[in-house]
């Protein structure tokens, strides 16, 4: 318009603005991600002609909660990343809508959206999927295993060794409970070798994740990549009580004229149990349950004194990647913390997730409603050992255990351990048992003889007198019989107890006979195999819950 100049507008574009005023754009960095993942939403909704996403003249209304968002983005805002990413999703678990989300640490730098698009090594968190599948396979929260160090061997002679953090270990029954308060990896890869590989995938694809996972032993500690909105959304099933929703960041689409385009069905569907999703949402508290202080420490205690509700949580980690996903009946928030790169964590970082996300709940919910879930009518509770979970008496200290009624412990038990041990090792134990019964019953018969003799010399002072000390020679050699069968069940032990790392056989661990009402087929089987048609890949790596050390992959 001849008002400048071609030199002049040159000169005025080429010239470097400067900003004044504060950098940082910390809300609106959140919001663009945000936007980033509703324009992502919409071209996957087919009734919407693709030239009004180009030519505009539609509204879309969102799931965004202002607030929500700003209690995420301070919560992020307060802590010193470095160049650490970060990715967080609030979702409402009653209908799946995305209350708030953060796709990286500052969208000026990197515009890739970690929460919805990056999948990486979910770790621990993983853990709740298997134990609801184990809850629908008999198991209850004091089905026990022996935790200890653990080899365990396959076909073609693959062997897998996982490790718990700090190498600590139980060295005893450790129930389902004290399991998942402590992120035991030997019990999951237990359960998760005692169900079959393929329950994990299966239970994993029931809720929402639509990788397609590899049934191999290492699944159960997390092995996999998934991503965030994926995770985020299993679990709101167990925070809506066995309702699958569906995470979603719009609820509405108007043309120009104000005609609605599109509109969000929220169709809830029940594909869970709900009295075993309580019992599960009430395991996932003891992650900071006091209760289970001991020989090592629930994994996210350090929150408890900053927590003023009940939450359901588990965390997860790897080399390099943090996770926590937790929630109760109003929200579910899962924070992820890593590098891009793939580059390992120093100590100092290992708790920013954890910070990000009770600061985050703590303010979203103040002021709400915090009431925890209503037992379903057949649950009842038990007090048990925490630890092993075993039913104690009245003056022992114990911990409430949430459990289907008619499967609470009694006194009836069976050795889930028994599926790990190699048949010589249970043909020694059947020997042995053997020759305990022979032995009883040879005492048994040698008493009976004794006494018949007693009773037809009953008359005869000598004869009987006689007959007592037959009766004592019998006893002690009775007594000798009894001795040499316990010496070699100690040589049995002593011959168990010296075997190599690489035997799988390990003591026994005693659960409820009840609360197992399905067994392998396999139980005689040598060793597990993995599925004949996949093939085995062992990693260097060791995944663990709050490990730096490596993921063992199969």
């Amino acid at each position: 318009n001849d008002v400048i100049t071609n030199v002049e507008s040159n000169k005025a574009f080429n010239e470097k603005l400067e900003y004044i005023g504060d950098k940082e754009t910390d809300i609106t960095s959140g919001l663009l991600y945000f936007k980033d993942a509703v324009l992502e939403e919409l071209k996957d909704i087919p009734n919407i002609p693709k030239s009004i996403l180009t030519t505009g003249g539609i509204k879309i209304y969102t799931t965004l909660d202002s607030n929500a968002q700003n209690s995420l983005e301070n919560s992020i805002k307060n802590k010193d990343l470095g160049d650490l990413q970060v990715s967080s999703i609030l979702m409402n678990s009653e209908n799946g809508e995305v209350l708030a989300l953060v796709g990286g640490r500052d969208y000026n730098v990197s515009q890739f959206n970690r929460a919805t698009s990056a999948k990486r090594q979910v770790g621990s968190t993983m853990k709740p999927f298997l134990y609801y599948t184990a809850l629908e396979n008999g198991f209850t929260a004091a089905s026990s295993f022996i935790s200890e160090k653990t080899t365990f061997s396959f076909a073609n002679s693959k062997k897998y060794t996982p490790k718990n953090f700090n190498d600590k270990y139980a060295n005893g029954p450790l129930c389902m409970g004290a399991a998942i308060a402590y992120s035991d990896n030997i019990f999951a890869v237990k359960t998760h070798l005692f169900l079959g590989e393929d329950k994990l995938v299966t239970m994993a694809n029931r809720v929402g994740i639509s990788n397609k996972l590899e049934a191999v032993p290492s699944l159960a500690l997390g092995t996999e990549e998934i991503s965030l909105m994926e995770m985020v959304s299993g679990y709101s099933t167990f925070a809506n009580m066995g309702y699958k929703v569906k995470g979603h960041l719009i609820k509405k689409i108007e043309d120009s004229n104000g005609n609605i385009l599109y509109e969000y069905k929220n169709e809830k569907q029940k594909i869970l149990n709900e009295s075993l999703v309580y019992i599960l949402n009430e395991m996932l508290t003891y992650t900071y349950d006091t209760s289970f202080i001991s020989y090592n420490y629930p994994t996210v205690i350090s929150l408890l004194p900053k927590m003023t509700n009940k939450y359901s949580i588990k965390s997860g980690t790897t080399n390099t990647d943090m996770w926590i996903i937790g929630y109760n009946k109003n929200a579910v928030l899962g924070v992820w913390t890593g590098y891009d790169d793939n580059k390992n964590f120093n100590s100092s970082q290992t708790n920013f997730h954890k910070d990000i996300w009770i600061e985050t709940m703590e303010s979203y919910l103040k002021g709400k409603d915090n009431s925890w879930y209503k037992a379903p009518n057949n649950i009842v509770g038990v007090v048990v050992n925490p630890i092993a979970g075993e039913k104690i008496g009245n003056n022992q200290k114990g911990k409430m255990f949430y459990f289907v009624k008619g499967t609470e412990p009694n006194s009836e038990e069976y050795n889930l351990d028994s599926v790990f041990q190699s048949d010589e090792t249970k043909e020694d134990k059947n020997n042995d048992d053997k020759k305990k019964n022979e032995s009883n019953n040879t005492n048994e018969n040698t008493s009976r003889d004794n006494n018949n003799n007693i009773d037809n010399n009953s008359n005869d002072t000598t004869d009987n007198n006689d007959n007592n000390d037959n009766n004592d020679n019998n006893n002690n050699d009775n007594n000798d019989t009894t001795d040499n069968n316990d010496n070699n069940d100690i040589g049995r032990d002593n011959e168990n107890n010296n075997s190599s790392d690489d035997d799988t056989t390990r003591e026994d661990s005693n659960v409820n006979n009840d609360n197992l009402r399905h067994r392998r087929e396999d139980d005689e089987d040598n060793n597990i195999d993995n599925n004949d048609n996949q093939e085995n890949k062992i990693d260097n790596n060791d995944n663990q819950e709050n490990n730096n050390g490596a993921n063992n992959q199969i």
